[in-house]
């Protein structure tokens, strides 16, 4: 885990992005199993952004609902109290993150591209997941959005120190091993610890950390851990899909944590294809 000085550094910057009222209350809403839908529907209620938000959502094609959705208590009954609340926070943390400005972090931080593979990366998450007949895709979307959130941590906290860093390899894996050989810690681990900073719901935060650790044992089936691990690779492909070799990454990292073939790759491609446009324009 991170040393004292980077915990220290994190814990005191005071340029980090805070998050707002709604956000905070929908943590605690999430951190709490008695959470009952009567409260949900209100504290959501007093976004009117969000609410909208959830409602576009509640009838896009992503949840293949007979009904449609006019309240926020309809959304709730359609979705689930628990998927409200993950995507509620899955749009707040988005929107408010993208939406502070970060005077310190050097010009050579793209914002643009950090946020877009972000939510390539979110929406991968839960392609495979829906691919794999799994029933936590709104887990999947929440951590594959914030999985690589220590990287924009380490921008805000040391942007001279990491900004060589980052500039100087193009290779996701090789990034995090330079940061833990230079700063103590790779982005796997501060991003951990910035969700916990913030009462993220641990199994989220964790996901920092379980998805740039090594392949699992496929016995186990697939797991959030194995569906994010390939989400990184699947948002590079689409980041960069003229370059050859990031879509031999993405066949090696598919095959060696789910065991998938390349035609279940293409099926998950293509579900990513048709939500994509859909989950940008909901998170602008």
């Amino acid at each position: 885990m991170i040393d004292d000085t980077l915990k220290r550094r994190l814990d005191y910057c005071t340029t980090l992005p805070s998050l707002p009222a709604v956000a905070i209350k929908i943590i605690e809403m999430a951190n709490d199993p008695d959470a009952d839908i009567r409260t949900v529907c209100e504290y959501i209620s007093l976004d009117p952004v969000l609410a909208a938000k959830l409602l576009r959502t509640a009838n896009t094609p992503l949840y293949k609902s007979r009904r449609v959705a006019t309240n926020i208590r309809q959304a709730v009954s359609i979705l689930g109290t628990h998927t409200v609340l993950v995507i509620a926070l899955s749009f707040s943390l988005a929107n408010s993150l993208m939406a502070t400005p970060l005077s310190n972090i050097s010009a050579a931080f793209d914002s643009n591209i950090f946020w877009r593979r972000s939510i390539t990366s979110a929406l991968a998450s839960r392609a495979l997941g829906e691919k794999l007949e799994l029933n936590f895709l709104d887990d999947l979307f929440l951590a594959g959005l914030v999985q690589e959130i220590g990287i924009l941590a380490f921008w805000v906290i040391m942007p001279e120190e990491y900004g060589k860093i980052f500039a100087s390899t193009p290779d996701h894996d090789e990034l995090l091993e330079m940061e833990r050989e230079n700063l103590g810690a790779g982005h796997d681990e501060l991003g951990y610890a910035l969700l916990k900073k913030w009462h993220i719901p641990d199994y989220i935060a964790l996901s920092c950390i379980n998805s740039h650790s090594q392949p699992e044992p496929q016995n186990l089936g697939p797991t959030l851990q194995s569906c994010l691990a390939v989400s990184r690779y699947l948002a590079d492909y689409f980041l960069y899909p003229h370059e050859a070799g990031r879509m031999i990454a993405l066949n090696k990292a598919t095959q060696d944590w789910l065991g998938l073939d390349p035609s279940a790759l293409i099926d998950v491609i293509k579900i990513m294809e048709v939500g994509l446009s859909a989950v940008e324009e909901l998170l602008k």
